[in-house]
């Protein structure tokens, strides 16, 4: 026998709509906040017992009378549209009805509300989805749901629920999104009797990160206001020394509404390459305003995904404006020491340590610059190449090629100051494509007085005086960053390379002969000419130039390593094209432990000045940290 078409009890019916909507008490406290930002409330409090079945929300928002109560509560029913064109024009957050049908479907409800005006107010009392008593009460002027034993009638859904302290966590995440879309409204949480936070009302949207995301943002955030037409967006980007191991404190927001787009994390990621350490995110609260025509918000149950009319249009623009905000701000990391101690008090001719005295500190330092050129060093714009055990004469071991070229890429004769290209202008509608980097004001001056450097530390930091400040650089960083501004700019162009007298010759596991088959192409364009006679086995016949050192085997086993994730993940092929160009400038920069003359570490801080590169290495490490007189005063006691 077949089965019965049958239709569905209205309790049901409102059960299985309420899943879609009310998945964890988190939900309910979206939907409840979000109706009292629409009911304009100037200050909401939200009130959570410790397992967070229990909520309340209270709003001095502009309340309802009884006859707009009663249909609040039903399915279907709103305030906020009327005909079908209002659905691609939504202004405001959700609809009251739906929300407070799906709430009381699965909890205990009590509605107390007052309109401005009227002598008392309502009280509307629900149980699983039954209006059990409406009636007259006192209240003030706005409205006041509590939800209690929420779930109570679903087991399965209460089943599902987490810990208290991850439905919590999840709560608080839903009211961070929604205070951060409305700074002008206070919002209180409390959590057990104990308030959890308290965000005054009037704040600006500076303000209210820096309230809701504490000190890992404060003084480190940067104004994003970037216009196109109709198409405008605003909000904050943080410096990349705040960025964290997780993108959740990358908040989106569409003409004020919080979504959940982790297809626009990828322009912004984009827009700080080369700046960030490998998973590493940035921090960016962002509100994109576009006609509301162009963005379907309708799409989730919930709201919090939506539909563009032309993705790729939003994604380049996104981009666009988070990097001109990085371009034009001074990027340079200075470091807050802690407070110093009170000094101790010593002799007017004591010595500086325990074995020498300051005559002998100055012969130090005169010793220092008298053996620190190694033999051989002539002159800073000589070629040479790095050494672990120090700078040696160029020696190269190429037939044919172009002129041989210094440390940085410069050819021999010619100036140091020669900037590379600004990045060219970005079609928003193209594939994006790494950063050329992010000029640092400070840095870029060719006006300005250069840090004169005083020594190494570790024969890996180049220590410098820059007016008042200290300056530590870190030298491998800072030379890697050079070689791969112009391994970029050499893409734009024809990749020089030079022949190698005694071709190289590596092979590749089975497991890799896929990946390499589709690597070779890529490894041909960056100017590493490879030739075959079977799957495996490759010779290596050209390299680019003024890369004679570089290991090519070891090189390509990395790149195979990565390969695929990089082939099926963001960025594709681009990815593993600059992914190369990194690991070539890595291998080819001077190292940590490799010491250095004072001329040599004058033309390292010259070059960095003269070009215009970021103030981080490709992978996303520092080049320079100052430290500014101020912080040295301090630490010296000169200073309260």
């Amino acid at each position: 026998m077949s089965p019965q078409v049958q239709i569905l009890s209205q309790t049901l019916i409102n059960k299985i709509a309420a899943g879609e909507v009310i998945v964890r008490p988190a939900s309910a406290v979206k939907e409840l906040v979000e109706n009292a930002f629409d009911a304009g409330a100037r200050h909401i409090r939200v009130e959570l017992s410790q397992d967070c079945r229990n909520i309340t929300v209270q709003d001095d928002g502009c309340g309802m009378d009884e006859e707009n109560a009663k249909r609040a509560i039903l399915r279907h029913s709103t305030s906020k549209i009327r005909e079908f064109e209002d659905l691609e024009k939504l202004t405001t957050r959700g609809f009251r009805g739906e929300a407070l049908a799906s709430i009381i479907s699965v909890s205990r409800f009590e509605l107390l509300t007052r309109p401005e005006g009227a002598l008392s107010g309502v009280r509307l009392l629900a149980s699983g989805g039954k209006v059990e008593r409406v009636e007259p009460v006192g209240t003030p002027i706005g409205t006041t749901i509590h939800v209690r034993d929420l779930f109570y009638n679903t087991p399965a859904r209460l089943k599902f629920l987490k810990s208290h302290v991850a439905e919590f966590n999840a709560a608080v995440e839903i009211l961070t999104q929604q205070a951060l879309s409305h700074p002008e409204v206070g919002l209180t949480c409390v959590r057990g009797g104990n308030v959890r936070f308290e965000l005054q009302s009037g704040q600006d949207m500076l303000e209210r990160i820096e309230d809701l995301l504490g000190s890992a943002v404060q003084g480190k955030l940067l104004p994003v206001n970037y216009e196109r037409g109709e198409f405008r967006i605003k909000g904050y980007a943080c410096r990349p020394e705040a960025s964290r191991k997780d993108r959740r404190w990358q908040y989106l927001l569409v003409n004020g509404r919080p979504i959940s787009a982790k297809q626009l994390s990828y322009p912004i990621q984009e827009a700080y390459q080369g700046l960030l350490m490998k998973q590493r995110f940035p921090i960016v609260v962002l509100d994109i305003e576009l006609d509301l025509g162009e963005v379907d918000v309708n799409v989730h149950p919930t709201k919090e995904e939506v539909r563009f009319e032309d993705e790729r249009k939003v994604a380049g623009f996104l981009y666009r404006a988070v990097n001109e905000t990085l371009d034009r701000s001074d990027l340079v990391r200075s470091i807050s020491l802690p407070e110093g101690s009170e000094p101790a008090r010593t002799e007017q001719n004591s010595s500086i340590g325990a074995t020498g005295s300051t005559a002998d500190w100055s012969k130090a330092s005169h010793d220092f610059y008298q053996s620190s050129s190694p033999a051989g060093f002539r002159d800073p714009s000589l070629p040479f190449v790095s050494s672990p055990k120090g700078v040696t004469p160029f020696k190269p071991r190429y037939d044919t090629g172009p002129a041989q070229r210094d440390l940085f890429g410069t050819s021999t004769g010619r100036s140091l100051r020669s900037p590379l290209p600004p990045p060219r202008e970005l079609d928003p509608r193209l594939p994006l494509s790494p950063a050329l980097g992010h000029p640092v004001e400070d840095l870029a001056r060719e006006d300005g007085p250069l840090p004169a450097p005083l020594g190494q530390i570790a024969e890996s930091y180049i220590v410098a005086e820059w007016g008042e400040d200290l300056v530590l650089i870190d030298q491998h960083a800072a030379h890697e960053r050079l070689l791969y501004q112009r391994l970029l700019s050499q893409r734009r162009e024809n990749v020089s390379r030079q022949f190698l007298l005694v071709p190289m010759e590596f092979e590749v596991s089975r497991a890799d002969t896929g990946a390499m088959e589709a690597l070779a192409p890529i490894l041909r364009e960056m100017g590493l000419d490879l030739e075959t006679t079977d799957e495996r086995h490759y010779t290596v016949t050209a390299l680019p130039a003024d890369f004679d050192e570089l290991d090519v085997a070891g090189l390509v086993h990395d790149l195979l390593d990565e390969a695929n994730s990089y082939r099926q993940g963001l960025g594709g092929v681009e990815a593993l094209r600059d992914q190369i160009l990194i690991r070539m400038a890595c291998h080819a920069a001077i190292k940590a432990g490799q010491k250095l003359s004072h001329d040599e570490m004058l033309a390292l801080i010259e070059k960095m000045f003269t070009s215009h590169i970021p103030f981080t290495c490709p992978h996303g490490r520092p080049i320079l940290i100052r430290v500014e007189k101020d912080q040295l005063d301090r630490q010296f006691g000169r200073k309260a």
